[in-house]
């Protein structure tokens, strides 16, 4: 039995070049917060570019942690933001 992938979903990657080539066809959910001071949000233009799928998805938080949070909360939009992040995952899920 071969499994195949459906989609992938990123959260705040760090190097573009570390996915393989053979995964750029696969439907991605691209999820960043544009404060995160780990993954630059400036990198995001170049996984977008990457994936050429079109129901490639991006969930982009103009701000994650805000007065009195951490900053690196910044890179777990996942966490820092969860209704947002489950509620467009799941709609994203539902056009695969």
């Amino acid at each position: 039995m071969q499994h195949k992938i459906k989609g992938l979903v990123l959260i705040a990657p760090e190097l573009v070049n570390t996915i393989p080539k053979r995964l750029k066809e696969v439907p991605v959910f691209l999820v960043w917060g544009k404060d995160d001071p780990i993954s630059p949000f400036s990198q995001s233009k170049e996984f977008i570019e990457h994936f050429s799928h079109p129901k490639t998805q991006t969930l982009f938080f103009e701000e994650v942690a805000g007065p009195g949070i951490s900053k690196l909360e910044a890179h777990h939009p996942d966490r820092s933001r969860l209704e947002d992040f489950y509620l467009a995952l799941q709609k994203w899920v539902k056009t695969l």
